[in-house]
C-alpha cells in the first residue's frame, strides 16, 4: 500500500490528492472515475477496474487498493502524449463518481508541461522529456495528423540556437504536411523542442543506437557527422541515389538518407593521396558528368587518374572505384638498371619489354605486367646446371596451369605474387577440384578498404567448364557441345545469363563460364550424394525416388516411384534458378504424398494405391486430354507422369489386407453372382412390362384408328351436310328470285289497289258533296223544326253570338260523320254536350225521336213516356 491512499475498511478507500481509482457497473457496464481527496464506498454491484493501455480493455482488480493510480505529471521541460482524448477537450474535474465522457479514440494529442489531471476511463499517457539539441545533433520528426500539424506547427515549444542565422523549421507552416512526412530539426537551428499535437519525434531504430546521442536516455536525439578536413562521407537517398560530403563541416541527413558503411562500420573516410607517377587510382564512370574545366566524361568510360593531375582524391557520386584483389591504390614498380619486365597490352595482346632504369606504374586499363614460363627443356639448355631457374620456372608453370589462356602462356605479377611461399601448387590442386582458374589482377594495389563509395569488384577466378581442360597450349576459343535434349546456361561476369538448349555447339566468350548445378543422387534423395554437372536434361527427365508414408491408422508404408519430368516455359533462365533442382520437386511431391496418405486407411490406399498416388501428383484423369501434371512454376518445370515401381508395408498387416482382398474378392463374386440373378430377374421383369407396353400400346393404337375412322366419318357428315348448306343456298338464290318476283307483281297490285282506292274516294267525296247537300237540307228542316221548340232555345241562341253558333252547327253539319251521328240532331247533341244548348239539343232530340217514332197499328204515332216529356 503507497503513501497516497490508505484503506479504512474493505468495501471503503480513501483516495489521496493526485490519486485517481475507476469503478464498474456490473449490471450496466458502465465506468466511474473517482479523482481524490475523496472516499470510495464500494457496493455490491461495483467492482474496481484498471485500464490496459496495451490490451486496450478494462482489466478487474482484486482489490481497491490495486485500482488506485496516480494522475500522470508533466513538469516543466516534458510533454506529455495523451491517448483518446475528451472530444470536448475538458480534462478530469475531480468530480466524484463522474462517468465517463465520449472519447476520441484513436486520436492522441501532446500537451507540454506544467500538466496534471486524473486520466478518464480509456485514457492513456506517457511523459516524454523535451528534447535538447547541441549544434551537431538533429530530431527526425514524421506528420501523423495533416490537420492538426497544420493548425497547431507554429504551437511548438521551440528556443532557436544562438546567434543562428538561418530560420526555424517551426516560423512558417510548410506547405507538404501530408501524414508520414519526416522533417529534419538541426541542432544549428534549434535547441530545444517540444512537438505540437499532429507532429511526433521519431526514436532511434536500435540498430542505429550507436549513433543516438549518448545523454539521450530516451533515444530520439540523433548524431550529426563531424568531418574533419580531408574527410568525406557518402549518404544513401531511399531512391538510390548518394550524396558526398566533404569536411570540414557538421552533415546532417535527410530524412530519406542514410550515412553508408565501410567494412569496419565507419561512416566518414580519408580522402586518397596520391603522389606524382607512382601512385594511381583506377576509376569507372556510371554516369555521364561535365568537369568544372569543361572536360565531358561519358557513362562507361574509365579512368586514370594519377598524382600528376590529382594529388588529394575525393569520390563523387559518378565514380566508382575499380578494384584489383581488394586493393585501390595502385604503385609503381622498381626496374632496375640491367634488368627489364614485359608489358602485356590487353587491346591487342602484344607484349613489349621496358628496360631499366625505371619506375613502371602502366595504366591497369591498357596494359599489365607479365612473366615468361620456360619449358623444363628450355631452362636446362639456357640454364644448365642452375637449379633456382628450374625450380622458378616449374614453379610459374604451376601457376601457368591456372592462369587464364588469353596470355598464351604469360603469366603476370599479381598470378606469380599469388604463388609465392609455395602455395601455388595447393591452389592449382583447390582449383582444378572446384573446376576454376585464376584470371589476371594487377599485383600494384595498396590501401585496401580505403573507399567505401561505389565499386566494381573484378573477381580473381571464374568456373571451369565441366568436360574442358585449360591448357596454355590450346588457341581459340573454348567450344561446348551440346547433346539433343540438354541444355547448359552460359553466365558472363557482367551478369548476364543465357541458356542454351542442344543439339548445338556453343562458343563461350573470355569471361564467361558455366553454370554448375548439384543434383541429388541414390534413394531417397538426400544432399548426402551430389552430382555436379553443368548439362541440363530438359526433356524425357526420369527421377526415381523411395519415400516412407504414414497413413491415418499408423501405417507405415514405403513407396518407391520413378517421375517422368520436363523442362517448359518462354524463360529458360528459371530452369537453372535452383541449383537442385531434383531435391526441390521430390521434396514437395514427397511432402505432397504424405499429407494425402495421412488423411487415407490403409485398405483404401492398398485397395488401389497406384491410381492414388497418380491422382495425387499428376492431378485427376479429366473426361478429354491428358492429365495435367505437377507444375513448379518456379523453375518451369512439369511432372508429366509418374510410374509406381513398388508399394512395401509390414508383411503381417499386407498378410491380413491380402486376406481381406480375399474375402472383398469373394464378395465381390458373391455380389456379382447376386447382381447376376438381380439381372436376369430385372431383364424377365423388363421383358414382362415391355409385353404388357405393347398390349397397352395396340389397344391404344386401335383406339387412335377408331378415333382416326370417326374423324372420317365426322369429314364425311361434314362434307355432306356442307353439300346441302350449298344446295340450301342455291335455293335460297332461286327463293330470293321468286320474292324478287313476287314482290315485283306485289307492287304491281298495290299500284292498281291505290288506284282503285284513289277512285273510291274521288267518289266518296262526291258523295260527301251530295250528303252535305242533303244535310244542309235536313238542317235547313231542323231549323224550323227548332222554331217550335219551346223556351230555353231563343234565350240560348241570344247567349252566343252569331258567329259562334253558326261555327258549331256548321262544324256538326261537317263532322257528323266523323263524329258519328246518324242525323242532325245526334250531331248537334254531342257538339254542344255540356254547353249553353244542351237542353236545347235534348229537348230538340225528344222532338225529333217523337215525330220519328213509328205509329202503332191503328196508324197513329206512340205516346212518348212521361219521363221523355220535356219540361219547362
Amino acid at each position: 500500500m503507497g503513501m497516497s491512499e490508505q484503506v479504512t475498511q474493505s468495501k471503503e478507500l480513501v483516495l489521496a490528492p493526485f490519486t485517481y481509482a475507476f469503478m464498474q457497473d456490473t449490471t450496466k457496464g458502465l465506468v466511474k472515475i473517482f479523482t481524490g481527496p475523496t472516499v470510495i464506498n464500494q457496493t455490491a454491484q461495483e467492482v474496481p477496474v484498471v485500464y490496459d493501455q496495451e490490451a486496450g480493455r478494462f482489466r478487474r482488480c482484486t482489490h481497491l487498493t490495486e485500482a488506485v493510480r496516480h494522475s500522470p505529471i508533466a513538469v516543466e521541460g516534458y510533454y506529455l502524449v495523451l491517448f483518446n482524448p475528451c472530444k470536448d477537450g475538458q480534462p478530469e474535474t475531480g468530480q466524484a463518481g463522474k462517468p465517463s465522457p465520449d472519447l476520441e479514440v484513436g486520436r492522441r494529442v501532446n500537451i507540454p508541461g506544467p500538466w496534471m489531471h486524473p486520466l478518464w476511463p480509456g485514457q492513456a499517457a506517457h511523459y516524454i522529456r523535451g528534447h535538447h539539441i547541441r549544434s551537431n545533433q538533429y530530431l527526425l520528426v514524421r506528420i501523423y495528423n495533416e490537420e492538426e500539424a497544420r493548425a497547431n506547427w507554429t504551437k511548438a515549444i521551440v528556443k532557436p540556437a544562438e546567434e543562428t542565422e538561418e530560420p526555424v523549421i517551426t516560423d512558417s507552416v510548410p506547405d507538404d504536411l501530408s501524414v508520414g512526412k519526416l522533417f529534419l530539426i538541426k541542432g544549428t537551428e534549434v535547441s530545444f523542442y517540444i512537438p505540437p499535437t499532429g507532429v511526433t519525434v521519431v526514436k532511434v531504430p536500435e540498430n542505429q543506437l550507436s549513433n543516438a546521442s549518448a545523454d539521450d536516455s530516451q533515444g530520439f536525439v540523433r548524431e550529426a557527422l563531424t568531418l574533419e578536413r580531408l574527410e568525406y562521407c557518402i549518404l544513401r537517398n531511399q531512391d538510390g541515389s548518394k550524396r558526398y560530403e566533404r569536411g570540414p563541416q557538421v552533415v546532417f541527413p535527410q530524412p530519406t538518407e542514410e550515412f553508408l558503411t565501410d567494412k569496419k562500420g565507419k561512416q566518414k573516410s580519408r580522402a586518397i593521396e596520391l603522389t606524382g607517377k607512382i601512385q594511381g587510382i583506377h576509376i569507372k564512370v556510371t554516369s555521364a558528368y561535365k568537369e568544372e574545366d569543361g572536360t565531358e566524361h561519358n557513362e562507361g568510360d574509365e579512368l586514370w587518374i594519377t598524382g600528376e593531375e590529382v594529388q588529394i582524391y575525393y569520390p563523387r557520386e559518378e565514380h566508382a572505384v575499380v578494384t584489383y584483389d581488394g586493393k585501390d591504390k595502385h604503385y609503381a614498380t622498381t626496374v632496375p638498371a640491367g634488368e627489364g619486365r614485359y608489358i602485356l597490352n590487353r587491346q591487342t595482346g602484344e607484349i613489349t619489354t621496358v628496360k631499366g632504369p625505371a619506375m613502371l606504374m602502366p595504366d591497369p586499363r591498357e596494359f599489365v605486367i607479365v612473366r615468361r614460363v620456360l619449358s623444363a627443356k628450355q631452362c636446362n639448355l639456357w640454364y644448365e646446371g642452375n637449379k633456382d631457374v628450374a625450380e622458378h620456372n616449374a614453379q610459374l608453370r604451376d601457376v601457368e596451369k591456372t592462369a587464364p589462356t588469353t596470355r598464351s602462356g604469360a603469366v603476370s605479377e599479381g598470378d606469380y605474387g599469388r604463388s609465392k611461399g609455395g602455395r601455388a601448387r595447393k591452389h592449382a590442386l583447390i582449383a582444378s577440384a572446384a573446376g576454376e582458374s585464376l584470371m589476371e589482377k594487377s599485383l600494384h594495389g595498396g590501401g585496401g578498404g580505403a573507399v567505401h563509395g561505389d565499386q566494381f569488384v573484378r573477381s580473381a577466378t571464374y568456373t571451369q567448364p565441366r568436360s574442358i581442360t585449360l591448357y596454355t597450349k590450346l588457341e581459340g576459343a573454348v567450344t561446348i557441345d551440346i547433346w539433343p535434349g540438354y541444355a547448359i546456361m552460359v553466365v558472363s561476369k557482367t551478369g548476364n545469363r543465357r541458356v542454351e538448349v542442344g543439339p548445338k555447339t556453343v562458343i563461350l566468350d573470355y569471361d564467361e563460364s558455366l553454370a554448375v548445378l548439384e543434383l541429388s543422387r541414390g534413394r531417397p534423395k538426400t544432399t548426402d550424394r551430389k552430382l555436379k554437372t553443368v548439362y541440363l536434361l530438359v526433356t524425357n527427365n526420369k527421377v526415381s525416388d523411395l519415400i516412407d508414408a504414414e497413413t491415418s491408422d499408423h501405417v507405415q508404408v514405403q513407396l518407391k516411384l520413378s517421375f517422368r519430368c520436363g523442362f517448359e516455359g518462354t524463360d529458360p533462365n528459371l530452369w537453372f534458378s535452383v541449383e537442385n533442382y531434383i531435391k526441390f520437386f521430390t521434396d514437395h511431391v514427397r511432402s505432397v504424398l504424405k499429407a494425402a496418405i495421412k488423411q487415407t486407411k490403409i485398405d483404401d490406399f492398398y485397395a488401389d494405391s497406384t491410381a492414388f498416388i497418380r491422382d495425387t501428383i499428376l492431378g485427376a484423369k479429366p473426361a478429354e486430354g491428358d492429365r495435367r501434371g505437377m507444375v513448379f512454376d518456379e523453375i518451369g518445370l512439369r511432372v508429366v507422369d509418374v510410374e509406381v515401381l513398388n508399394v512395401e508395408m509390414d508383411e503381417r498387416i499386407q498378410h491380413l489386407l491380402d486376406n481381406a482382398q480375399h474375402s472383398v474378392v469373394k464378395g465381390n463374386i458373391a455380389n456379382e453372382q447376386a447382381r447376376h440373378t438381380v439381372a436376369l430377374a430385372e431383364e424377365r421383369h423388363i421383358l414382362e412390362v415391355r409385353s404388357n407396353e405393347l398390349q397397352v400400346a395396340t389397344k391404344k393404337r386401335v383406339q387412335e384408328l377408331q378415333v382416326e375412322l370417326g374423324q372420317s366419318e365426322l369429314a364425311t357428315a361434314l362434307a355432306k351436310i356442307q353439300a346441302e348448306i350449298d344446295k340450301h343456298e342455291k335455293a335460297k338464290v332461286r327463293i330470293e328470285a321468286s320474292l324478287a318476283n313476287t314482290n315485283l307483281e306485289h307492287g304491281s297490285k298495290l299500284e292498281r289497289i291505290q288506284s282503285e282506292h284513289e277512285q273510291r274516294l274521288e267518289v266518296a267525296e262526291r258523295e260527301q258533296a251530295a250528303r252535305m247537300q242533303m244535310l244542309q237540307a235536313e238542317t235547313q228542316a231542323a231549323i224550323d223544326r227548332f222554331g217550335a221548340v219551346e223556351g230555353g232555345f231563343t234565350e240560348a241562341l241570344t247567349g252566343l253570338s252569331a258567329d259562334y253558333t253558326l261555327t258549331k252547327m256548321t262544324e256538326a253539319t261537317a263532322a257528323q260523320r266523323l263524329i258519328g251521328g246518324e242525323n242532325f240532331v245526334d250531331a248537334m247533341k254531342k257538339l254542344f254536350g255540356d254547353q249553353p244548348l244542351e237542353g236545347v239539343t235534348t229537348r230538340l232530340a225528344q222532338l225529333t225521336s217523337r215525330a220519328s217514332r213509328p205509329s202503332n197499328g191503328s196508324g197513329k204515332r206512340k205516346p212518348a213516356p212521361k219521363e221523355d216529356q220535356p219540361q219547362t
